[in-house]
């Protein structure tokens, strides 16, 4: 099931797999930026900007 509900605020999946790319209309990517030894990524779902900046840590 997709992590974003779609323009009516429903989480129903409308792709033919229930795994891959979101509908186009859903989503864009816009790319990523390296800051220092980290990336950040960027992309836009149904109009909200999201700048993700995946980490893991060691212990």
């Amino acid at each position: 099931m997709p992590g974003w509900e779609n323009a009516n605020g429903e989480f129903a999946d409308s792709r033919f797999e229930p795994f891959g790319p979101l509908p186009r209309d859903w989503r864009r990517w816009d790319g990523h930026y390296v800051i220092g030894d980290q990336v950040a990524l960027a992309y836009t779902v149904l109009g909200t900007k999201i700048y993700e900046q995946p980490t893991i840590e060691f212990s």
